[in-house]
């Protein structure tokens, strides 16, 4: 007997453009086909993206570094802390 595996995805409200492409997806075939064929694509793909996480670490250091914004460190930790919000605006760069 074979076993499938099931993951959950949650999208936020700022996503409704996500959103939008799955319901028009869901229109052509399914969303876990949809899925299981992007997940193949990126295994196919010799280009593996960046860590995420590292990338927002560049960015916010790169900002701080220019006083383009003013990030406040909290307890003495040398490590650069941001909020959900600043993450997806940077994320959503890429």
């Amino acid at each position: 007997m074979t076993h499938r595996a099931r993951y959950t995805i949650s999208f936020l409200p700022t996503d409704t453009d996500l959103i939008k492409h799955l319901d028009n997806i869901k229109a052509q075939t399914t969303v876990s086909m949809y899925v299981r064929a992007l997940i193949r694509k990126d295994l196919d793909n010799e280009n593996t993206p960046p860590n995420i996480d590292d990338v927002v670490e560049k960015v916010m250091k790169k900002l701080n570094s220019k006083n383009a914004i003013s990030i406040p460190l909290q307890s003495n930790e040398p490590e650069i802390k941001i909020n959900e919000e600043q993450r997806s605006i940077i994320t959503n760069l890429f």
